[in-house]
């Protein structure tokens, strides 16, 4: 039985989706924020020993404050260090990163992408390590984002034949488009999660390729204790969320580019 507030009935997966042989998934993470101890110092972040076999590369991220200092030559911008903030820790082939901070906890699996269930699996052993060492008063919010790079073998593209969302011109102006962003958040009251979806044009890999990007970020705010399963029952629902945008934004003529 779960120990959060969520019910069965709240957190229930949609059926499964299909399962494309070559997903557009630059990457992927899962990502949770926390209320961490008070006594918490950056030095603590670091739990390299325990997880040097599997992730060797390890790199420690500081914070700067920018300001303007006054000069004989008048105000000059300077940083100051703040200090270490987070630790990052990644595979040898760089296809994994962990990233141990002091407000939260994400794990990131780059492209190749292999599945879900491996990214939980190597989620939750990174989790546990950062969980015990670090020990956050609570979990604040879960979040699943994936970030898509959709290549088409197309110079110039009509966006409406591959995606059922895109910007909307006038008539009167060019139904092709070279370049575009934009941003779209939904609430899903169900469970009281929200995705952010933000599509964009990519800076081309070759003359007669067009690629997007499709970004979707699912999240949910809520305190949860450290060690509550439902964390992960909740991360499944998000992901589903996240599938349901997805197969919703894409045409089938895309769909067909992964298969």
């Amino acid at each position: 039985m779960m120990s959060s507030e969520l019910n069965e009935r709240e957190i229930k997966t949609v059926p499964s989706i299909e399962r494309f042989a070559n997903p557009p998934i630059k990457e992927a993470l899962i990502d949770l924020a926390v209320d961490p101890r008070e006594d918490l110092t950056s030095t603590e972040l670091d739990f390299y020993n325990l997880i040097a076999k599997d992730y060797p590369q390890k790199k420690e991220l500081r914070s700067f404050e920018s300001r303007m200092v006054p000069t004989v030559r008048g105000p000059e911008p300077s940083a100051k260090d703040m200090g270490i903030n987070a630790f990052h820790f990644t595979s040898e082939d760089d296809t994994k990163r962990i990233q141990s901070k002091i407000n939260g906890y994400t794990f990131n699996r780059l492209a190749p992408y292999e599945s879900w269930e491996e990214m939980v699996t190597l989620a939750k052993q990174g989790w546990d390590l950062y969980r015990d060492k670090m020990q956050p008063q609570k979990v604040t919010r879960i979040a699943a984002r994936y970030v898509n790079v959709i290549n088409i073998p197309s110079r110039d593209i009509a966006i409406n034949n591959y995606f059922n969302m895109y910007p909307v011109l006038p008539d009167g102006l060019p139904s092709l488009v070279d370049d575009f962003f934009f941003k779209i958040s939904s609430n899903f009251s169900e469970i009281g999660a929200t995705a952010i979806v933000t599509m964009a044009s990519a800076q081309r890999i070759a003359p007669d390729i067009s690629s997007v990007i499709l970004d979707i970020d699912v999240f949910l705010s809520k305190r949860l204790e450290p060690a509550d399963e439902g964390i992960w029952t909740i991360l499944e629902r998000l992901r589903s969320i996240k599938n349901e945008i997805f197969v919703t934004i894409v045409t089938d003529k895309t769909k067909e580019l992964f298969r």
